[in-house]
C-alpha cells in the first residue's frame, strides 16, 4: 500500500498486493511529484458529490490524485465540527 498524506488531513492511497521493484519505484516517484506539486501550487480543497465533501485534486504531467478526508474527519465535517 502506498499512501500520500498532506497537511489538513487529506490523503490518497493505492493498494498493490505484491509490487515489483520497478512498480515500487514508480509509485514513489509519482507520490514525490504529486507532493511537490501540492506544496508549490498551494492546492485548496474543493467540494464534490451530493454531500459536497471536501477533496483536494492534484495533477501533474499525466498523474492525478484525489485526496480525501479520513472517515473520522468526514464525519466531523458532516456534523459541522470541522471546516474546510
Amino acid at each position: 500500500m502506498f499512501w500520500l498524506s498532506v497537511n489538513g488531513g487529506y490523503a490518497a492511497f493505492e493498494v498493490d498486493d505484491d509490487p515489483s521493484d520497478d512498480e515500487v519505484r514508480q509509485y514513489l516517484e509519482k507520490d514525490v511529484r504529486l507532493g511537490v506539486h501540492y506544496v508549490r501550487s498551494a492546492a485548496t480543497p474543493e467540494r464534490e458529490g451530493r454531500l459536497r465533501l471536501p477533496v483536494v485534486r492534484i495533477a501533474t504531467d499525466g498523474d492525478e490524485a484525489v485526496l480525501r478526508l479520513s472517515v473520522p474527519d468526514t464525519l466531523r465535517f458532516l456534523l459541522g465540527l470541522r471546516r474546510l
